[in-house]
């Protein structure tokens, strides 16, 4: 029954220990040599610099899980804060040159959004480099319907907790 009270999951995707285990998923799908390959991880990204500094740090826990698949030349994130022109042109600068460089040293570079679903606007920021990437983001994949699952269960104990501390209506 609906009680007019709307609860908000705390914790996000992004902040989930096991998108880590998502992002070697889609990485492992892609890669055939990872001594000859580098992984670039790149998301929407906020406007706040701070916030983006938080961002940037969980992500690069999740990216635990992919450099355990192998080894790796360079598993790096990135974000292209592509909702702030100023911030974005300095981020599409950083990325392009990343991938320009991994591929000049003779790297095939693995792309992989960090991102619900989709590939966002990449292919047009690395347009005219050399990359590999599915396109897939986060989505599907079992472990996001799991996500959803733990969020949901939580907020209904949640709600259940609270209307059995206020007694029956």
């Amino acid at each position: 029954r609906f009680d007019g009270v709307v609860r908000l999951s705390e914790q996000g995707l992004a902040d989930w220990p096991l998108v880590g285990r998502i992002l070697a998923d889609r990485v492992a799908a892609l890669s055939s040599d990872p001594s000859r390959e580098s992984v670039l991880v790149i998301a929407h990204g906020p406007g706040d610099d701070a916030e983006n500094a938080r961002w940037l740090s969980a992500m690069e826990a999740r990216l635990e899980a992919v450099r355990r698949l192998g080894p790796f030349r360079e598993v790096r994130c990135e974000t292209l804060r592509e909702d702030w022109p100023d911030k974005r042109a300095a981020a599409e600068a950083r990325i392009r040159a990343f991938v320009a460089e991994r591929t000049d040293a003779g790297e095939r570079v693995l792309v992989v959004p960090f991102r619900v679903a989709g590939f966002g606007p990449y292919a047009e920021v690395l347009s005219g480099l050399s990359y590999v990437a599915d396109g897939r983001g986060l989505c599907p994949h079992p472990l996001v319907t799991r996500w959803l699952a733990e969020q949901a269960e939580a907020l209904f104990e949640e709600q259940s907790q609270q209307q059995g501390a206020a007694g029956p209506r």
